[in-house]
Order: C-alpha cells, then structure tokens, then sequence
C-alpha cells in the first residue's frame, strides 16, 4: 500500500504541473559551427562568452552541457543548452544578438520544447539525453500504474544521482489523450550505457514507447562564479 500511495502523490504533482497557466517554457537547443576559420572563433571566444553570461545572469539558461566539435582539424569547445522562452521565435530572436551568430560561425541545429524542470543535479560526468514518446495507445489503468512505476524510477535514480536534469512535457494522442512525457539529462559511461538505463522504464519494457538518446557532454555548474 506504501508504493501506490506513492505513486498517486507523484502522479498528483505532475498534474499539477501539467495544469499551470501558460508561461515561458525552457527549450532545448543544440547548435553547430558554420565556419572553418578556428583562428576567427578563438579570436572572438571571449566575446561570445561574455554576451551568454548575460543571458545566465538573466535566468534565462537553465542548463548547459560543454564537448567539443571540430573545425578545420582543432578541437574547440561547443555547447548545448536549455534556455527560457515564449515560443521558438523568441528563442532565435535572442540567440540572433549574440556575436557568434552575428558574424555567421554558429547556427541552431535543433530546438526542442522540454516543458518544466523538476529535478536538478550538477555532478561532474558525461550527460546524455533520453527523449521518452509514447508510441502506441495504452489502457487508462495500465498507463496509471506504468507511470506511477516509471516516476518512482526517475525519482530513485535521481536520489542515486544518475539523474543531472528532468524535464516533464505533454504529448497529445490521436484519441486527444494527453499524457506527460519525460525528459531526462542522465550520467553514463556511453550511449550504450545510456540506451540500457532507458531500458529500466516499465513504458520501454512494455513497448508502449520509445526513447531517443543524444550526446550532451559535460554539465556546466550555472551557479559557479
């Protein structure tokens, strides 16, 4: 009786979230290098970063992951990060001021729409993404209680710190069901090891759906000066 009482206050709480009036969403964004001149971006580095602190010190990034990239045989840092908007638009719109964007060396290779940040942790590993869809129709008490396991599973990696960042969204079937989707940023030796902590989740186990995995690199400590 413990458990499912458990579950009901998690799944209680995500409601409550998915139920808040509409506001500024966090959106995930990925860019890449447009140029060949490594010499031109190490000269205007500083530059760059101190017009993205801006943005930190606005709280308009939630999160940010650093690897690196290559451009004309040098190894230079990249970043994805999430960041805080009304809509896609105005996540551009932001992006476009920043000089690297200016003088045409980056531009964004993906936006994705995250929803709420609920978990939070910066330890020092590799991240990696895991992207949960659900992928085929589901019975209301089966989707309850394989959520209500699911969510217990995010919670209990993340009290084991295997969990960097959570982000809960919705997705919308073709009956109009709407359920919460998760977003996860998780430390993990390699993709392989990603794909096979996504493969703990009851709604992978049972094929009800499917889980993207992407490279994030090192999370960077927003709060250290």
């Amino acid at each position: 009786m413990k458990n499912n009482k458990f579950s009901i206050k998690t799944i209680s709480l995500i409601s409550f979230l998915l139920t808040l009036p509409a506001q500024a969403a966090d959106y995930g964004v990925s860019m890449k290098y447009t140029t060949n001149d490594a010499h031109a971006v190490l000269d205007n580095m500083s530059t760059q970063k101190e017009a993205f602190s801006e943005l930190i010190n606005q709280g308009l990034i939630k999160d940010m992951y650093i690897r690196n990239s290559e451009i004309d045989g040098k190894e230079l840092p990249i970043i994805k990060f999430v960041i805080s908007g009304e809509n896609e638009e105005e996540i551009k719109s932001k992006l476009s001021t920043l000089p690297f964007h200016k003088k045409n060396f980056l531009e964004i290779e993906n936006i994705k729409l995250l929803g709420a940040k609920w978990l939070d942790s910066t330890p020092q590993y590799e991240n990696y993404s895991l992207t949960f869809k659900w992928i085929k129709p589901i019975k209301n008490i089966e989707f309850d209680k394989i959520l209500g396991n699911d969510l217990q599973r995010i919670i209990a990696l993340n009290q084991a710190g295997q969990i960097t960042s959570s982000y809960l969204n919705t997705q919308e079937d073709e009956d109009g069901m709407v359920k919460p989707v998760y977003l996860l940023s998780i430390r993990a030796q390699n993709e392989k090891n990603a794909k096979e902590l996504s493969k703990q989740f009851d709604a992978v186990i049972k094929g009800y759906a499917d889980v993207d995995v992407a490279y994030l690199g090192y999370k960077i400590d927003l709060n250290k000066k």
